[in-house]
């Protein structure tokens, strides 16, 4: 069972999203415009995530390689602070800090052993990194700068991105379409 490399790219299909498949490590790479994130090698507000298959399609990973670089900013301690803080305000997603050169990555990965991976899990977990790494990065570039650490910017953090908008058309597709909605809106004024 557990899934494949094949399986993956049918999904991503489904989901109409773009990507290109490393030809050395098989990774699938896909790039999200973003409003509030900047990539630190391109400079771009662009966030790439790179989904791996391990373990003979057992185990998923779902990742932001070099989210961000603490090599050369003036409060690391407080940028570490915010991303441990993200790990407690949010589902799934994990902080990994390499010490070494100061990069951040974050992923969300987990055991698939003998289930299947479906595309609604793959989904989440695509525009959960790319959505959450957006709104959190106000908080993050504020500790980085001035040391400070304000969780309420990234509460009051309103993205406006593709991601978002995608998000509320498959909102709107599970409901039912817009007349879907509208009865569920309509029971809830009833209550």
């Amino acid at each position: 069972m557990a899934t494949t490399l094949t399986e993956v790219q049918q999904f991503l299909n489904g989901l109409d999203l773009k990507y290109r498949v490393d030809p050395k490590t098989k990774a699938l790479l896909l790039s999200f415009a973003m409003d509030h994130y900047i990539c630190p090698d391109s400079h771009e507000k662009s966030l790439t995530v790179v989904i791996t298959i391990e373990e003979d399609g057992e185990f998923i990973k779902v990742a932001a390689p070099l989210t961000f670089s603490l090599a050369e900013v003036e409060f690391p301690n407080e940028a570490r602070e915010v991303c441990l803080g993200v790990c407690y305000r949010t589902k799934m997603l994990q902080c990994e800090y390499d010490d070494s050169d100061g990069e951040v990555r974050f992923v969300i990965e987990f055991p698939l052993e003998d289930a299947l991976l479906t595309q609604k899990q793959l989904e989440r977990c695509i525009y959960g990194i790319a959505i959450m790494i957006d709104r959190f990065t106000p908080v993050f570039d504020l500790a980085v700068t001035t040391g400070q650490i304000d969780w309420d910017l990234m509460t009051n953090n309103k993205p406006n991105t593709d991601l978002e908008r995608m998000e509320m058309t498959d909102l709107l597709r599970a409901a039912g379409g817009a007349e879907g909605l509208r009865d569920i809106l309509r029971r809830r004024e009833v209550k």
